[in-house]
């Protein structure tokens, strides 16, 4: 063989061996959820919940420990590859469920995915999903009773917030900033407005 011949094979078995030979996530089991969730809200919610372990998929605004789990999309982009490699037993998503996006529904009916929507538009929605939430991922055992009491502590501390009356802002315009390594801003303008 040939010196050209010898390079261009070390060079294609080189590629060959390198190549990524990743396999998809094992199949789920009813035991341990495991969580995709496409909202930061929620995944905080999950968080607070202590079901964080379960998490297997986030979006890319999700703030997780580490930060080392996939990218698996949010409500208006979805990596799907990252998704089903995921393999999750629960996708979850920030919306009402009549507005899920069709492609998602299709995808997670066709794999077996529990698909949960919450609309978390206000409080009365934050409470709903905390209390719903350990029932709806199957949690078992001493992590839905933890979950459970984790949400009602959370539930209730969110309610004595809710009951503190602030003076009412006059006027017409409220410019509300958030701390953070970059500074945000909402406003009527937004898409929080």
């Amino acid at each position: 063989m040939s010196i050209f011949g010898r390079s261009h094979l070390v060079l294609l078995l080189m590629l060959v061996t390198s190549c990524s030979h990743e396999q998809p996530a094992s199949p789920p089991t009813k035991d341990a959820p495991r969580i995709a969730c496409m909202s930061p809200a929620l995944t905080a919610m999950l968080l607070e919940l202590g079901v964080g372990d379960h998490l297997v998929g986030r979006s890319s605004f999700c703030r997780v420990p580490g930060d080392d789990l996939p990218v698996v999309g949010d409500l208006l982009e979805v990596n799907w590859e990252s998704l089903v490699r995921t393999n999750p037993s629960h996708v979850i998503v920030q919306a009402s469920p009549e507005l899920l996006r069709g492609d998602v529904v299709h995808v997670a009916q066709s794999r077996g995915w529990t698909l949960l929507a919450y609309p978390l538009a206000d409080a009365s929605d934050i409470t709903l999903a905390m209390e719903s939430l350990p029932r709806d991922l199957d949690l078992r055992g001493d992590d839905h009773a933890s979950a459970s009491a984790s949400a009602a502590a959370f539930n209730s501390r969110l309610e004595e917030q809710m009951s503190i009356r602030e003076p009412a802002i006059s006027g017409n315009r409220v410019l509300l900033l958030t701390p953070g390594p970059q500074m945000l801003g909402w406003g009527s303008e937004t898409y929080l407005g």
